[in-house]
């Protein structure tokens, strides 16, 4: 049987490399909260061109049902 091996312990190598990853995520948080405030900047135009788009559609459907439906059917009698 052979024995269970041990990790080797950190060096100073690898030290130094879990340091130039954590500086690089944190460099990466950075540019993330950057670009995050960017379109926070731009405000919701996009919000407001669905909403203007799907409120002209259902204005639309709605002329169409009175014009076409409501009335050629006529008065009631």
């Amino acid at each position: 049987m052979t024995p269970i091996e041990q990790p080797a312990a950190m060096g100073a190598a690898d030290t130094a490399n879990a340091a130039d990853t954590a500086d690089a995520a944190g460099a990466a948080s950075v540019a993330d909260a950057a670009m995050l405030e960017d379109i926070v900047v731009r405000g919701p135009g996009g919000t407001f061109a669905v909403v203007g788009v799907a409120t002209t559609v259902v204005v639309a459907i709605w002329f169409v049902f009175y014009f076409f439906v409501y009335l050629p059917r006529g008065t009631l009698q």
